[in-house]
């Protein structure tokens, strides 16, 4: 996969990279088909590379974690958890009282024969920009009620 062709990803958080072209269903104006959006994903740590491609993200569970990281930021301990329904993608952010930790990313295209798992060190610095990522892409893709 050549993802240089992407351009500049919609969100990036240290290895990961997601970019967001379009709606699954772009005429539908469900809250359930309406908010599954096609997503590219990289995960990129010294010596590995996973991508996956497909339908596997729904706005509200992005919309879920950036609630759960401008909360996060705010505290600068917790943790904030992007929690998909489809097995493909999460991540989870836990910052310690110190404002620093981990972030896990489970990334697969697909789930049925394989398992990548990336940790990376992170600290409450690096959430605005994912915050302001993540609104962005919100702000292109708003959650359709239906």
């Amino acid at each position: 996969m050549n993802i240089e062709n992407l351009g500049e990803p919609d969100l990036h958080l240290l290895g990961l990279k997601l970019w967001i072209p379009s709606r699954q269903f772009a005429d539908s104006t469900d809250y359930w088909d309406g908010n599954w959006v096609y997503i590219t994903a990289c995960c990129t740590a010294p010596f590995s590379q996973v991508y996956a491609q497909g339908t596997f993200l729904h706005l509200s569970e992005l919309q879920h974690w950036l609630g759960q990281l401008k909360v996060l930021h705010k505290n600068s301990k917790g943790i904030a958890e992007l929690d998909c329904m489809e097995p493909n993608l999460y991540a989870r952010i836990e910052l310690n009282s110190l404002g620093t930790g981990t972030l896990v990313v489970k990334l697969t295209p697909n789930h049925l024969s394989q398992k990548h798992e990336i940790e990376f060190e992170i600290d409450q610095s690096y959430l605005p920009k994912a915050i302001k990522d993540i609104e962005t892409i919100m702000k292109a893709f708003p959650i359709r009620k239906g």
